[in-house]
């Protein structure tokens, strides 16, 4: 599959949630489950986060699997 269409869908749907959660005065984390698509994941929610209505998130995270191997550089 094509990772930039990959990443606009991605977007958004985060866009849809991230509306979802300012309207409901509520946070949003992402949780990456799939080690091999984190960057893509995690690139994308700072797309998010960058933009005017990544400002007015409440605190947003990420949550770390602490079990990865890719979690001990963090």
């Amino acid at each position: 599959s094509d990772p930039a269409a990959c990443r606009n869908a991605m977007y958004t749907g985060l866009l849809q949630i991230a509306e979802e959660a300012i309207a409901h005065n509520v946070q949003i984390y992402i949780d990456a489950e799939d080690s091999k698509t984190n960057l893509a994941i995690y690139d994308t929610f700072i797309t998010l986060l960058e933009s005017p209505l990544g400002h007015r998130l409440i605190d947003p995270g990420i949550v770390v699997q602490a079990n990865l191997k890719s979690a001990r550089n963090t």
